[in-house]
C-alpha cells in the first residue's frame, strides 16, 4: 500500500495518463513517503511480520516502530517460551506484562513479531503527501531532507512547504 496513489497525485496535477509521467510521480511519492516518515518518526504504510529483539529488565518494553497494529508472538530467546499475558499500548509501542512480572533481564532477551503502521492512512497525512508530491513535481530542483537528532526533528531548511509541515505536526513525536 502506498501513502497516496499515482492517480490521485496525477489528478491534482491535472496531468495526462502517460507512462513516463506515472513513473516520475511514483518515484516522487516514494521519496515523499520516506521524508514524511522521517519527519514524524512514524510508518504510515503497513509492515507485517516485523521481528525485533528487545532487552529486558523493566516492567515495560518499547517497540521501535509505531503504531503497533498487532503482535503475533513474544518469545523469550533464552528458552524459546512464549508470553501471552501482556497489554499493548499500540500508539506508543509499549508492551506491559499483566501478570505483575517484569520482563526478565538480558540483552535482546525478547523477540517480538508484530505488524506496525496505520491500517488506514490519516487524511491529513494523505493530503500532506499529495501536496508535497505536487510541489516536487512542479519544482524538480528542490531538495528535501529532514534532520533527526535523537527524538528531535528539525524541519529547518528542508524545502518542505509550511502547509505540509502544518498537516503533519499532530503526527510528529515532538511538534515542529
Amino acid at each position: 500500500m502506498s501513502i497516496v496513489s499515482v492517480e490521485t497525485v496525477r489528478a491534482r496535477l491535472r496531468e495526462s495518463d502517460e507512462a513516463g509521467i506515472n513513473n516520475l510521480i511514483e518515484s516522487i511519492i516514494d521519496r515523499v513517503a520516506r521524508s514524511l516518515e522521517g519527519l514524524t518518526g512514524k510508518r504510515f504504510t503497513q509492515i507485517s511480520g516485523f521481528i525485533e529483539k528487545i532487552d529486558g529488565g523493566d516492567s515495560i518494553i518499547f517497540c521501535s516502530n509505531i503504531p503497533i497494529i498487532s503482535i503475533s508472538e513474544i518469545k523469550d530467546t533464552s528458552d524459546g517460551s512464549t508470553v501471552t499475558d501482556y497489554l499493548v499500548y499500540k500508539p506508543q509501542g509499549i508492551i506491559k506484562r499483566t501478570d505483575g512480572l517484569r520482563w526478565d533481564i538480558g540483552l535482546q532477551r525478547w523477540q517480538i513479531t508484530y505488524d506496525y503502521g496505520y491500517m488506514v492512512i490519516p487524511g491529513a497525512i494523505q493530503e500532506a503527501a499529495i501536496e508535497l508530491s505536487c510541489y516536487l513535481f512542479k519544482n524538480p530542483d528542490v531538495s528535501i531532507s529532514q534532520f533527526r537528532a535523537g527524538d528531535i526533528t528539525s524541519a529547518k531548511e528542508t524545502g518542505i512547504p509550511k502547509s505540509v509541515l502544518q498537516l503533519i505536526e499532530p503526527y510528529t513525536e515532538l511538534h515542529i
